[in-house]
């Protein structure tokens, strides 16, 4: 089976796009016309990720974000630059394909993405409401900030994640957002938050001056909200591991084996000795 056959199945497969509509989808380096030996799906296709699938013998990886560090791949601003050129290098060592699966993921009904993430956590009988944007809204059992921040930790397979709020506060209405990034989204965000008085928010990512001065300073004015800052890849790849198993049930079946490589748990905790 060619890496160009197993493309074509899983764009056929997938909801069609708006052709006049930009996407970021699509082929970012690499020979579709070769065999393909074996598919990775990871979150972001990183050198260490590019590595562990060249080990596995696999040839194709399946990605949601960028390869070349900007939204679209664009690569003549990064050309002659060494991080740039050594990946170049190790993508052409391994002869590997990248195909990037962004907005076709988003696009499913419901978002394949962010069902991932709820089936990934545990919530699907927790869920309020029908849709995701602006927000997923849920009731979980009665728990803390800090409780639900181990538990969400826990079952995303992460070290950690930054919390912001009393840690012993008792929480019940929790939200998943999208990002927040200081654009205009954000106002409707916070007003989102505002109007349904969640407890705790978790953003896909965050810009400081927005919402985290917004729940602190909801707390400190007599109204108790947390925030679990997860990160952009330690939460959206539950969505993409949740696709391995579509792409392995329906795309390509036995035909090829199918892997899973965590990108996300990048972080590493420093806590400063007590004086």
């Amino acid at each position: 089976m060619t890496i160009a056959q197993i493309i074509e199945n899983l764009t056929e497969k997938h909801v069609a796009l708006d052709p006049a509509e930009p996407t970021v989808d699509g082929v970012i380096c690499g020979d579709i016309s070769a065999e393909c030996t074996g598919i990775v799906l990871t979150c972001a296709p990183t050198a260490e990720v590019i590595q562990k699938a060249a080990d596995i013998g696999s040839n194709l990886i399946i990605c949601h974000e960028p390869t070349f560090f900007y939204g679209y791949d664009e690569t003549d601003w990064l050309e002659g630059t060494n991080v740039y050129e050594a990946k170049r290098e190790l993508i052409e060592k391994y002869h590997m394909v990248i195909f990037r699966d962004h907005d076709r993921t988003h696009s499913e009904q419901p978002d394949m993405i962010y069902y991932g993430i709820v089936k990934k956590l545990g919530w699907e009988n927790y869920k309020v409401n029908e849709g995701f944007f602006p927000v997923a809204e849920f009731t979980v059992p009665q728990t803390t900030l800090e409780q639900l921040g181990y538990e969400v930790a826990q079952k995303l397979n992460i070290d950690g994640l930054r919390v912001v709020g009393d840690l012993n506060m008792p929480v019940r209405n929790v939200a998943l957002m999208a990002h927040f990034l200081g654009h205009e989204e954000d106002k409707t965000g916070i007003l989102c938050i505002d109007r349904n008085d969640y407890d705790v928010v978790i953003p896909l990512e965050i810009i400081d001056w927005t919402i985290t001065e917004y729940i602190m300073d909801s707390t400190a004015l007599g109204h108790p909200r947390g925030m679990l800052n997860v990160g952009h890849f330690n939460l959206e790849e539950a969505g993409v591991e949740m696709m391995a198993d579509w792409i392995r049930s329906e795309i390509v079946g036995q035909a090829v084996p199918v892997t899973f490589i965590q990108s996300g748990n990048m972080y590493r905790w420093l806590e400063r000795p007590k004086q």
